[in-house]
């Protein structure tokens, strides 16, 4: 007969009479029992099925550098520029590209909450990368600033030796431009780098790309954007061109309600203007300091942080638009110059190329390399119109002056 284990059937006797004494020991008398009672929560509903993150508020987004909005990453729509590609998106980038011309040449779009550290340091985490020193409180406070998704941005172009984010790449020549909109609930970056002979071709395209951006709800609805304004002469339609993501960035929606027109002639860089006669102030288009129209032709000023990548590179920038060949050292040394802002600007003029496609016949240009920043006027338009006009485009330049 096998034994019960534990002693048998007396230690579960003994357990018995220890239980009762356990019992009589913390009360003695009668007792009612009350009614059952559910526990409700003050103050907020409680999903029981909910997780931890979930009850408490908070995810891993929260602590997670990179981070979007505090929201999560907004849906991004724009139009994709001409040879440019999109890439998967990932939790640092919300859109990501990569850049015509060269595989290494990348542009793209992330998030941080809050200020992300600030607008200096950003900055100088930029600088950093291409192996520049840091700028100071003034200097960063003179760096241009230009509309973007309908607020402020800073706006940087920096040449130098790409060590890269992790600091292990040396590459020399190449260019970081970007755009930074720094603010307390949270910040937005986009920022193109890659080897700078590259990256001078495709400066008109970044442009383009930042103006047609629309993040959140504009994404969805953005048929009051106009990019036609913002292309280069000779550059594709970009209106009814592809878009990615939200898959609206160039709609076709009616936009035939008029732009507002500023008054005035100062410019949000801080610069003023006088218009020669005949020129009226035309909309605010992105990217754009000022423009004046006069006639089939317009022209607008343009603001970059440094030298923009230099003068015989945005010459010749220009002449690629105009279906020309470019220019050296020598012939720009041989061009007229006006005084402009306390320095000299270059006086370029160019006719369309036959091998340009463009609706415009001439380019007036001039080009104002200052310390801290670079002023670019251009005008296009009819040939005989720009003729007429080449004093007062002249007198327009000479007129620039640091705002009061």
């Amino acid at each position: 007969m096998n034994r019960m284990r534990h002693g048998g059937p007396k230690s579960f006797a003994l357990l018995g009479l220890l239980s009762l004494a356990a019992c009589s020991s913390r009360e003695s008398g009668p007792r009612e029992f009350e009614a059952a009672r559910t526990y409700e929560p003050v103050g907020r509903n409680v999903r029981w099925d909910a997780s931890s993150a979930e009850r408490f508020g908070m995810s891993s987004k929260d602590f997670a550098m990179g981070s979007g909005a505090p929201s999560g990453p907004a849906a991004a729509s724009f139009v994709l520029p001409p040879g440019w590609s999109e890439l998967p998106t990932s939790q640092f980038r919300e859109a990501n590209f990569r850049v015509a011309g060269n595989p290494q040449a990348e542009c793209y779009l992330s998030t941080l909450a809050g200020e992300g550290g600030g607008l200096a340091a950003n900055v100088n985490r930029w600088r950093t990368q291409m192996s520049l020193p840091p700028l100071g409180g003034d200097e960063i406070a003179m760096l241009p600033r230009v509309d973007w998704l309908g607020k402020k941005a800073v706006s940087v172009d920096f040449t130098g030796t790409w060590t890269g984010m992790s600091g292990d790449n040396n590459a020399a020549g190449w260019r970081l431009i970007g755009l930074l909109l720094v603010e307390p609930t949270q910040s937005r970056f986009l920022k193109m780098t890659g080897p700078g002979e590259v990256l001078e071709r495709e400066v008109e395209n970044f442009r383009a790309l930042a103006a047609s951006l629309r993040l959140g709800a504009a994404a969805q609805d953005d048929g009051s954007m106009d990019l036609s304004g913002e292309l280069p002469p000779g550059h594709p339609p970009m209106n009814g061109g592809g878009s990615a993501n939200a898959g609206s960035g160039a709609s076709g929606a009616d936009s035939s309600a008029p732009a507002a027109i500023p008054t005035g002639n100062r410019s949000p860089g801080g610069y003023e203007w006088t218009p020669p006669a005949g020129w009226t102030r035309g909309p605010e288009k992105a990217m754009r300091e000022i423009t004046y129209l006069v006639g089939d032709a317009e022209c607008y000023v343009t603001l970059l942080g440094g030298t923009g990548g230099g003068m015989l590179a945005n010459i010749n920038r220009w002449c690629g638009q105009m279906g020309q060949a470019p220019f050296t050292e020598a012939d720009v040394a041989k061009f007229a110059r006006v005084p402009m802002l306390g320095a000299d600007a270059t006086i370029v003029e160019l006719e369309r190329g036959s091998s340009s496609s463009t609706a415009a016949e001439y380019l007036l240009g001039a080009v104002c390399l200052l310390p801290e920043r670079s002023v670019f006027v251009k005008m296009t338009g009819p040939r005989a119109l720009l003729e007429r006009e080449r004093v007062a485009f002249q007198d327009f330049c000479k007129s620039a002056r640091v705002a009061e």
